[in-house]
């Protein structure tokens, strides 16, 4: 699983270098965001796991460049492959929106004179015939379907009510955590956050500048930007670091235009520029490299499990409440991922291996099981062991399995 996704990418960055040498024109600008793109961290980190994020962001950015690609000769036909592409990005992950959105944008920027009713059939038909087959898909186990899909998307949009708060989480639980200050980081690990300064600058700096703000392909590479920030600040309360493989490729490709561009107009700043965009590649080679030396997720799991005792699993029946991955050392059939903690209080688990900061955070359920999570902790579980960024309970010896019945029937439906 986790070579496909390596492969996908790798895809990727040939499809993303392509993408920006047909929206700027500029092969110089191509090839420093490739460089800068395919060394990024996050982007690396990112693309080593066993998730469809890799394929996601391949497909939409497929979208973009056979659009553009095709749009010459026949602008139906772009229309038609390129919302094909984002349709199936909508299948392969829910963040597939951000290629429905980009070819809304495209549409508008480049060829909103040709709309009629023709082309408007052209977009929309990739989007009937996969959601038709789709809906096939569904039909097989609708109940299951709505039950996954519900437990995922259950409390996502909360930060549209709360927007001051939404935009301190942005940037404190997925960047700043992600970006060295996760709470077991190391002194070196830390000094990573000082790759956030020309990430988040080069935005600005193409934002503002009204020669590079009006540049080829800067209006759509700014406009798709700010459409997946928003959606990140407040319809995503998650907060999941693995998303920001989605939006990292666009924070590269800013460095690489308002170096090029700035390096071409300031020539006094040509050595600052120089040692900004070398040191940003330095920082990125060096977390790479201490990043495979110290293997921390892997090393944190083999310690994980190796102070659970997998014995008393199989002889007593019991499970533990973890990350699914878990299911590769205890059994899937052993090991419960709820994010919500719910499972605590139902069933009472021998074990329960808890994320330091958690990964997803439903506010509008919260008070309906919170307070039972904390009082089950308390007093059925032991001090917790602190293991990476992780807490690792053991359930008292005063205390046994739950029977799945410690909430009314009408919370646990919900």
């Amino acid at each position: 699983a986790r070579i496909l996704a390596i492969i996908f990418g790798l895809f990727l960055i040939l499809v993303w270098y392509r993408l920006v040498l047909t929206l700027t024109g500029r092969k110089t600008i191509a090839l420093l965001a490739t460089v800068l793109c395919s060394l990024d961290l996050m982007t690396v980190v990112r693309c080593t796991q066993a998730r469809m994020d890799s394929l996601s962001v391949l497909v939409t950015f497929s979208a973009f460049l056979v659009y553009l690609t095709q749009r010459n000769s026949s602008v139906s036909r772009a229309l038609f492959l390129g919302n094909l592409l984002a349709a199936f990005g909508m299948i392969v992950h829910p963040n597939g929106v951000f290629g429905v959105a980009g070819m809304v944008l495209l549409f508008l920027l480049y060829d909103r004179n040709l709309l009629n009713y023709r082309r408007l059939i052209w977009f929309v038909l990739p989007y009937l015939l996969v959601g038709l087959a789709y809906g096939l898909y569904v039909l097989q186990a609708p109940d299951v379907w709505a039950q996954q899909l519900g437990g995922h998307a259950a409390g996502r949009a909360s930060g549209i009510w709360h927007p001051v708060m939404a935009v301190t989480r942005e940037f404190k639980e997925r960047y700043v955590t992600s970006f060295g200050f996760a709470p077991d980081a190391t002194f070196l690990r830390k000094m990573y956050i000082l790759t956030l300064v020309p990430y988040l600058a080069a935005p600005l700096v193409c934002l503002c500048v009204s020669r590079i703000r009006n540049s080829p392909g800067v209006p759509f590479l700014l406009s798709s930007f700010c459409v997946i920030q928003f959606y990140f600040t407040f319809l995503e309360s998650g907060k999941f670091y693995a998303y920001l493989l989605h939006i990292m490729p666009y924070y590269t490709c800013f460095v690489a235009i308002a170096a090029v561009w700035l390096f071409a107009d300031k020539v006094r700043w040509r050595l600052a520029i120089l040692c900004v965009v070398g040191s940003l590649i330095l920082f990125q080679v060096a977390g790479a490299l201490v990043s495979i030396r110290q293997n921390r997720m892997f090393n944190v799991d083999i310690e994980l499990a190796r102070r659970i005792d997998k014995n008393l699993l199989i002889t007593h029946r019991e499970t533990v409440l973890a990350p699914s991955e878990f299911g590769f050392y205890f059994g899937f059939d052993r090991v419960k991922d709820d994010r919500t903690s719910r499972y605590l209080v139902t069933d009472r688990p021998l074990y329960a291996i808890i994320p330091s900061v958690p990964a997803l955070r439903l506010e509008n359920l919260a008070a309906k099981w919170a307070p039972r999570v904390k009082a089950t902790l308390r007093e059925c579980y032991q001090p917790p062991e602190i293991v990476g960024s992780y807490e690792l309970y053991r359930r008292r010896e005063t205390c046994s399995a739950g029977n799945g019945q410690a909430f009314p029937p009408e919370v646990l439906q919900h």
